[in-house]
């Protein structure tokens, strides 16, 4: 689950980023063409998708670094060999 959480954030995260740029470029389209107002709250609001998307991805590596480190310190049990019947300190 946590790793499927981690996928997600990355996913969301770039998702983001790729938004809050094409809304710089929508906001600079729309201040070249005189539209300063429209221009100013589309990218004011790409700002905010922007650093909520850069967030994101910080999170998901934190995670991920996170989950390798306690892997490392807290590693799984490793498994019994199974005895075979009839072969004792074989």
């Amino acid at each position: 689950m946590i790793r499927w959480s981690g996928w997600l954030r990355e996913i969301l995260g770039w998702i983001l980023v790729l938004v809050g740029l094409y809304g710089f470029f929508m906001a600079l389209g729309l201040i070249v063409n005189r539209q300063v107002i429209g221009g100013t709250v589309v990218g004011v609001l790409s700002v905010f998708m922007y650093r909520s998307g850069v967030g994101f991805l910080k999170m998901a590596v934190a995670a991920r670094i996170c989950q390798q480190a306690q892997d490392r310190v807290y590693p799984a049990p490793a498994r019994p060999t199974p005895v075979r019947p009839g072969r004792p300190g074989a």
